[in-house]
């Protein structure tokens, strides 16, 4: 996400050394997550068997993807600034097309294995963090049609939906644009707007495998607003110890 880690307080230094496979690196990971700087990698793996008539095949595709953010107020005074750096190195061959799946079978598949920068951008928060501009390579599939629920799952159909997928060369991954996108939250932080302004064909099509910033007039734009309502909850019917008094003595 590209607001993931926009609050983040120095006292709330994860435990590095349960939640990750290498640690705290003797303490280092805690020492920099305190001075604004976090650094972490991820690997993916899908092997996938498609079977037909007249074929049984197994195709596998891997996605490596590294974040770097860096909070420019801990390290240089900049209120409520924050820059990112995410590059994806995607490899092996598409199992959709054994299907002949129009959105692919699993959401780490791409039609060109490549490495590029898929996030670079500098955000700056305004009035506490409830309005935010931020300006660089975005893909809107970081924070618009985002579905919680289909990190579990496999398929893309789960993620951005296909009206949004099929459209000329839209920002999402694995190929994002250059932009700027502007956010707004309530006080309460249950309702929200946001709106961002993209080149129209992210990177350079001529180059399909290079990270590239190439604005034509040619590309058009491509522009696209949410508005959005996260109510709070208090308790759940099956809480048998809600933590809120008031929810006990309600029916």
């Amino acid at each position: 996400m590209a607001c993931a880690f926009t609050n983040v307080r120095a006292d709330d230094v994860p435990d590095f050394s349960a939640t990750t496979l290498t640690g705290d690196w003797d303490g280092a990971r805690s020492r920099a997550w305190q001075q604004g700087v976090q650094l972490e990698a991820a690997w993916r793996l899908d092997s996938l068997r498609s079977r037909g008539e007249g074929f049984d095949r197994t195709r596998s595709v891997s996605n490596l993807d590294v974040r770097f953010r860096a909070d420019l107020e801990r390290l240089f005074g900049m209120t409520d600034t924050v820059a990112y750096l995410n590059v994806l190195d995607d490899r092996g061959a598409g199992p959709g097309r054994d299907v002949r799946n129009l959105i692919g079978v699993t959401s780490v598949e791409v039609p060109v294995p490549t490495t590029r920068i898929f996030q670079a951008w500098v955000q700056k928060g305004f009035f506490d963090d409830h309005v935010s501009v931020l300006a660089g390579i975005y893909p809107i599939d970081t924070e618009f049609f985002v579905m919680d629920s289909a990190t579990a799952l496999l398929q893309p159909i789960y993620g951005t939906p296909a009206d949004l997928v099929l459209t000329d060369t839209p920002s999402i991954f694995n190929n994002a644009a250059f932009g700027v996108r502007g956010k707004w939250y309530s006080p309460d932080r249950t309702l929200y707007a946001m709106a961002a302004l993209l080149d129209g064909v992210p990177n350079d099509p001529s180059r399909p495998k290079a990270t590239a910033i190439k604005l034509s007039g040619r590309d058009g734009a491509f522009a696209i607003a949410e508005l959005g309502w996260m109510p709070l909850e208090e308790t759940h019917a099956f809480d048998f110890e809600p933590t809120d008094p008031a929810a006990a003595r309600r029916p």
